[in-house]
């Protein structure tokens, strides 16, 4: 499974899911832009699109906020007290294959 990981100046990282962001790209591209019922044949072709690394990166950084990805992020380090939403916009952010999810 293919995860974007954020990496905060703090030195935390998250990894979060590139299926959910494809997924919320592909809501907003092809049902909100172009009319097309989710699940449709259009719905899914915008998915894959939208699973490009360079779609995924360009999507996370400048069409979400860190309380839209914390729900579906996975703590990859310790957590401590820090600032997300403030740093999130200069996160490092980078992809990271799992085989075990």
């Amino acid at each position: 499974m293919l995860y974007l990981k954020i990496k905060f100046s703090n030195g935390e990282c998250y990894k979060v899911p590139a299926k959910d962001i494809a997924l919320q790209r592909a809501l907003y591209y092809a049902c909100t832009i172009d009319g097309y019922k989710e699940n449709s044949k259009e719905f899914w072709e915008e998915f894959d699109f939208s699973m490009n690394r360079s779609e995924l990166k360009d999507w996370i950084s400048n069409n979400m906020d860190w309380e839209d990805i914390y729900p579906i992020s996975i703590l990859m380090d310790d957590q401590t007290e820090f600032n997300y939403d403030e740093d999130f916009i200069n996160a490092d952010i980078s992809f990271i294959e799992d085989k075990h999810g």
